[in-house]
C-alpha cells in the first residue's frame, strides 16, 4: 500500500534523546540543533518581520504575499510526492550466501514539475549492511526518470529475509515542506547456504547396512550385497551355502558378500537458543548449521544414508543430492526463536529446552538412532551441561553405536565481533574443553573441536571457508 504524508509539525521540532550522560554535559546547541530546519527558521522569521508589520497596509501585503508563496510550494511539493515512483530490481534469481549482487533503483517524476530534492531509504535484510540510504539523486526534470545501483552482500546468513519497505522523502526546492511516501510493500527471501568443504572424521561401516559404501565391515553377511560363488569351508553358516548352485555342481557352494558398505548416519543438532552464542551469522547458531551442511553434503557424496534431529526438526535417513537439498532446505527456515514466541503466545508449555537429563536431546533421540550404525553429536561448549553430554553419550556408545561428539569453541567469534563492535578487544572465554575431551575418550567416543584459522594459528591441508572466517576440525588427542 502506497501512502503520501506531510511531516507534521511535530516531526519538525522533535528533538532526539542523545542518551542520559552523568559525566559529560551536551552543550544546548548540539541538544537542540534538529529543530533548526528551514521550516521552523521560516516561522520564525515571519514571526519576527511580519508581525511589527501588521499595522501597516504594506505588512498584510507582504503576508498576503507570503501565504500565497507558501501555499504554492506545498501543492509544489505535494504534486511531486503524489507523482513520484520508484522500482527496486535484484539482478539475481537467486540469492546464496556470500554472493555480491546489484540492486537498482528506477525513479520515476511523472510529475510537471522539477524534483531536485529527493532521497529514500530501503531495507535489504539478507546484507549485514541491511539499511539502504541514498540522498545524492540528481534533479529529475518533469517525465524523466533516474536508475540508481547499489551493491550489498548477503552476508547475514542462510534463511528467510525482509526486504522493504521504501520509503521516498521529497520536497519543495527551499526544504520548507517535506512529505514521505511509503511504498508499505515487504518481501520475503530466501538466502541459500554457501557449502564448502570441511576436513573429514573418522567414520565406520553400519555392519547391517544393505547398500553398497566406502566402509569396510568386519565380518561379511546375507545383509550385503552378493559379489560371488565359492567352495563350501568348515564354519561357514548353511544359510549361506547355495543349494542351487551346489546341485549342479561336485561341491558345496557358498555365497560370497561384500564387505564394502555404506555408514548409516544421525546427526543429533543441539540447537537450544539457551547455549548459543551471538546474534546471526555472527553466531554459534550459525556455524552449528554451516558444518552441518558440509558434513551432509560429503556424505552424500560418499553415498552414505544421513538423517537429522534437532530439537524442533526431524528428517529421516536419506541418500543423494536430493535428500541434501531437503535437508537444507529445512535448516534453512528453521527458526528456533520464532518456534518459542509463537509457543508461548498460544499458551502452550514447551519443554524441549528443559535441563533435566531426561529431557535433553540425546536422551528423547535414542529411539531413533539404530544400533551398529554412527551419531554425530554437534553443539556449542556448554559447561553446564556437559555432565549430562557424557552421560547420555556413553548410554550410546554401550548400546552399539559409533559415536563422535563435535563441540563449537565459542572464542571463534572473538575477532568478527571486535570488527563488528566499537570495542578494542574481548578477553577469551575460559573453556575446559580438554577435560570433557578425556572423559569422552576413555568411554571411546571421538571428540573434535570446530576451530577458526583467525583464532588459532594451526594450519591444516582441509578446511571450509565460511564467509570471512575459516573453521576446521581438530580432533582430541590424550
Amino acid at each position: 500500500m502506497r501512502t503520501v504524508k506531510l511531516k507534521t509539525l511535530r516531526d519538525y521540532i522533535k528533538i532526539k534523546n542523545h542518551g542520559s550522560q552523568s559525566d559529560h554535559k551536551i552543550p544546548l546547541f548540539y541538544k537542540f540543533r534538529d529543530i533548526f530546519t528551514p521550516f521552523t527558521v521560516l516561522v520564525a522569521s515571519l514571526l519576527i518581520v511580519i508581525v511589527p508589520a501588521l499595522t501597516s497596509r504594506t505588512g498584510w501585503i507582504l503576508i498576503g504575499t507570503t501565504i500565497s508563496f507558501l501555499i504554492y510550494l506545498y501543492f509544489y511539493a505535494r504534486t511531486i510526492a503524489r507523482r513520484l515512483h520508484i522500482t527496486r530490481t535484484i539482478h539475481e534469481n537467486k540469492l546464496v550466501e556470500d554472493m555480491t549482487l546489484s540492486i537498482s533503483y528506477k525513479i520515476h517524476n511523472r510529475s510537471s514539475f522539477l524534483a531536485d530534492r529527493i532521497s529514500f531509504h530501503d531495507h535489504f535484510g539478507p546484507s549485514q549492511e541491511s539499511e539502504i540510504w541514498q540522498t545524492d539523486i540528481t534533479p529529475l526534470k518533469p517525465n524523466r526518470y533516474q536508475k540508481v545501483l547499489v551493491e550489498r552482500t548477503c552476508d547475514d546468513g542462510m534463511g528467510m529475509h525482509r526486504i522493504g519497505p521504501i520509503e521516498i522523502t521529497v520536497s519543495d526546492p527551499f526544504g520548507i515542506f517535506e512529505f514521505v511516501v511509503n511504498d508499505n510493500a515487504t518481501t520475503e527471501v530466501m538466502t541459500y547456504p554457501s557449502v564448502s568443504r570441511i576436513n573429514s572424521v573418522n567414520l565406520a561401516g553400519s555392519a547391517l547396512s544393505t547398500n553398497f559404501g566406502f566402509q569396510e565391515v568386519s565380518t561379511s553377511g546375507s545383509n550385503v550385497n552378493f559379489t560371488s560363488l565359492r567352495p563350501y569351508v568348515q564354519g561357514d553358516p548353511i544359510k549361506h551355502i547355495a543349494w542351487k548352485a551346489s546341485a549342479k555342481s561336485p561341491t558345496l557352494l557358498v555365497k560370497e558378500f561384500e564387505r564394502s558398505v555404506n555408514s548409516n548416519i544421525t546427526l543429533i543438532l543441539n540447537l537450544d537458543p539457551t547455549i548459543h552464542l551471538g546474534y546471526k551469522s555472527l553466531s554459534t547458531w550459525e556455524i552449528c548449521r554451516d558444518v552441518c551442511l558440509s558434513f551432509v553434503r560429503r556424505e552424500v557424496q560418499l553415498q552414505n544414508s544421513i538423517q537429522l534431529i534437532s530439537q524442533t526438526l526431524f528428517v529421516p535417513f536419506g541418500q543423494g543430492l536430493s535428500h541434501f537439498s531437503t535437508i537444507s532446505h529445512q535448516l534453512c527456515t528453521l527458526n528456533i526463536f520464532e518456534n518459542m514466541i509463537s509457543e508461548k503466545s498460544k499458551g502452550v508449555v514447551v519443554d524441549l529446552f528443559s535441563k533435566n537429563s531426561r529431557n535433553h536431546i540425546l536422551n528423547r533421540s535414542r529411539s531413533l538412532v539404530p544400533k551398529f550404525s554412527t551419531l554425530i553429536y554437534l553443539s556449542p561448549y556448554n559447561p553446564t551441561e556437559m555432565d549430562t553430554t557424557v552421560e547420555q553419550l556413553g548410554l550410546y556408545k554401550q548400546e552399539k553405536v559409533d559415536v563422535i561428539a563435535i563441540f563449537i569453541d565459542p572464542n571463534i567469534l572473538r575477532v568478527p565481533l571486535i570488527s563488528h563492535l566499537p570495542i578494542e578487544k574481548i578477553p577469551p572465554l575460559k573453556m575446559p574443553i580438554e577435560d570433557i575431551e578425556d572423559r569422552l575418550q576413555r568411554k571411546g567416543i571421538q571428540c573434535y573441536q570446530i576451530h577458526s584459522k583467525d583464532y588459532h594459528t594451526e594450519k591444516t591441508e582441509n578446511f571450509a571457508k565460511q564467509r570471512t572466517h575459516t573453521y576446521y576440525l581438530k580432533r582430541a588427542s590424550r
